[in-house]
């Protein structure tokens, strides 16, 4: 399967994606440092700029989109301002490609308070959004620790 990654980073979800075989298509990130580290280690199409600006038309379908949408405006570590902060909204965005696109899995990840965020209505809202757009949806708390590589 082929996969896509939106908020892409370092290129983490990448690495194992390729290691369990997948094909990787596309991927986004805007942070400078960041796409400079993904460069040096994945040869496949990083588009650079911000999701904003990305068109879905020129994105190659893939089978599985992955998102590791900014966690900062959720987190107990900020100022926990969810949707209302710029950061939490580009949700927003996410939702615009993953319309666009129709992948048949999604992948997302974020910190956990997202569960608590706002007495669960920030991830009410996210759920019921993605279930609009057509998904059948399994969330989980994993401990990293839990996980080897």
């Amino acid at each position: 399967m082929k996969v896509g990654s939106l908020f892409a980073g370092i290129g983490g979800f990448e690495c194992a994606f390729l290691q369990a075989g997948f094909e990787i298509g596309w991927a986004n990130e805007l942070d400078k440092d960041a796409c400079n580290t993904y460069r040096a280690n994945f040869k496949h199409k990083l588009l650079e700029q911000d999701i904003k600006d990305l068109n879905p038309n020129e994105l190659e379908d893939v089978g599985l989109i992955s998102a590791g949408f900014p966690c900062q405006a959720f987190s107990i570590a900020g100022l926990q301002k969810g949707l209302n902060d710029e950061r939490g909204a580009i949700v927003m965005e996410m939702f615009r490609i993953i319309q666009a696109k129709k992948p048949q899995v999604l992948l997302l990840e974020n910190v956990k308070n997202l569960v608590s965020h706002n007495k669960g209505e920030t991830l009410k809202f996210i759920l019921e959004t993605l279930k609009n757009l057509g998904y059948f949806i399994h969330y989980k708390i994993l401990n990293t620790y839990e996980y080897s590589t």
